[in-house]
């Protein structure tokens, strides 16, 4: 389990313990709606395993066909997490196999296979001192004016074609805004005693 508390700012935090029950009822039908009636208690562990170590669900899906019917399904294989390492922001992204394997990459390239998630948390143990952070925005002067311009105009075959990139020299990660992200935390509030 995560480290249990860390301080940000002066005030003191403590990670949030996830159940299952709150999985399955509250943050799954976030993500997926109802899609999510075939989820099966294993599915449902190793999310909650996942979420209780600081990682976050990548909705995805995936297109099935099983005993004759086709069924568009929630993939629960892709987690992201980003993280303050030495004042170094990584976002970090896992792939778990059916085999029970995992692949864990770093800025789009695989850095490690591992042969489960217990492996990889126990490889992973410095990251149980970050606290947890989500992206809420993305900004670059530059890329901003681009956007603007782009919504007016639109696809051109000028300076907006369909195949150019948008990000074109990439994301520097000091554009993005990260917050704490007060889904997997909450602040210990300190009761003052009468004196």
């Amino acid at each position: 389990m995560k480290e249990v508390t860390f301080t940000l700012g002066g005030k003191p935090y403590e990670w949030h313990y996830y159940t299952a029950k709150e999985i399955a009822t509250q943050t799954l039908p976030k993500l997926y709606g109802k899609n999510i009636e075939n989820l099966t208690y294993g599915e449902l562990a190793t999310i909650t395993k996942m979420y209780n170590h600081g990682w976050s669900l990548l909705p995805s899906y995936v297109f099935e066909f099983k005993n004759y019917n086709e069924a568009l399904t929630p993939n629960y294989k892709w987690f992201t997490l980003f993280c303050d390492e030495d004042t170094n922001i990584h976002q970090y992204t896992c792939y778990l196999s059916n085999d029970g394997s995992v692949e864990l990459y770093d800025n789009r390239k695989e850095i490690c296979k591992f042969t489960s998630i217990d492996n990889m948390f126990l490889y992973m143990q410095q990251l149980d001192k970050t606290e947890p952070l989500e992206v809420c925005r993305y900004y670059n002067e530059k890329i901003v004016k681009d956007l603007e311009s782009f919504d007016i105009y639109g696809i051109d075959d000028e300076i907006y074609k369909e195949y150019a990139k948008v990000f074109e020299n990439g994301i520097d990660i000091r554009d993005l805004t990260l917050t704490l992200d007060e889904t997997k935390c909450h602040e210990i509030k300190i009761k003052k005693s009468d004196e």
